[in-house]
């Protein structure tokens, strides 16, 4: 009775384990693309730092009428772990502050990104952007009522 409950424990555990794993996490590439920060005032392209061993983002498309924002760094350095992205920065345009960083895709089409600094930590959920064309062509939007 004893082994049977504890097998049944750990399957139960090992298929909850499965249903919280994000499809896609066992490829680096799948935080590749568009993603529309939680915000909505701005997309941030994500693809493979020059170093070819990290990821980067930068900004594509803003709401905020400041074309300064165009092509800004926000993540730098995010390292692919166990399913995770790590040991990266994110940077915060608007005043220039820098952030520890690290993000995990919890569905394929949502992006949690962590910035901390010291041990005080906030988190965001962006969501894919389904026009990934948006990258090549980065643009401020005309609806300027934010």
């Amino acid at each position: 009775m004893v082994h049977r409950t504890l097998a049944l424990l750990i399957s139960l555990l090992a298929f909850a384990g499965l249903a919280v794993a994000a499809p896609g996490t066992d490829s680096p590439e799948a935080i590749v693309g568009v993603w529309q920060s939680d915000s909505g005032k701005s997309r941030i392209e994500i693809q493979p730092c020059p170093d070819g061993e990290s990821f980067c983002g930068r900004i594509v498309w803003t709401r905020s009428g400041n074309p300064a924002y165009l092509g800004a760094p926000v993540l730098e350095g995010l390292q692919y772990r166990n399913g995770k992205w790590v040991k990266g920065a994110i940077h915060d345009p608007r005043n220039g502050s820098t952030y520890r960083a690290r993000a995990v895709l919890i569905s394929p089409d949502r992006l949690r990104v962590k910035g901390c600094l010291l041990v005080f930590c906030d988190s965001r959920i962006w969501t894919r952007h389904p026009v990934d064309g948006l990258a090549a062509t980065p643009t401020i939007s005309q609806d300027e009522t934010s």
